[in-house]
């Protein structure tokens, strides 16, 4: 728990003051005085703690939404760092060079077949004669698992 500034003066009433709180007598003329005079006195003493606590406040708006902030570029460096991190230990990268040039040469794009077949129409082909391909080319697909097999 914080401590209390040594500056901060705390306002003694008298005891009269809370005995006539509690009582539902009227004051007398002096004690009527001397309670406004403590009025007067605080409330520029209230104002200014007032005015402070409401610059502490804003400091602490702007500071929440800094770490906020700093807390959104460190979840994003952690989520890249724990990609990375995953990237590095992933299975594929145990495999020799040389075997993934084989995988890579087997899935080249080659003709299947020499001979023609009629485009479906239903599939917005022509009516032209096409040689078959082994379409759906799957290295397209292994070139998207990471930027040294593309």
């Amino acid at each position: 728990m914080a401590s209390t500034p040594s500056h901060l003066q705390y306002v003694e009433f008298p005891d009269w003051i809370r005995e006539r709180v509690q009582q539902w007598s009227p004051l007398e003329p002096t004690e009527r005085s001397f309670v406004e005079e403590q009025m007067k006195t605080t409330q520029p003493k209230r104002d200014a703690l007032n005015s402070q606590l409401a610059n502490i406040q804003a400091q602490i708006d702007a500071l929440t939404i800094q770490r906020d902030v700093l807390q959104k570029e460190q979840d994003m460096l952690d989520q890249q760092l724990l990609i990375s991190c995953r990237s590095l230990l992933a299975p594929i990268r145990r495999l020799p060079a040389e075997i993934l040039l084989e995988i890579f040469s087997l899935l080249s794009p080659t003709i299947i077949d020499c001979s023609f077949v009629e485009d479906d129409a239903e599939w917005g082909g022509t009516d032209e004669m096409e040689p078959i391909m082994s379409h759906s080319f799957p290295y397209i697909a292994l070139e998207q698992v990471c930027s040294t097999w593309h």
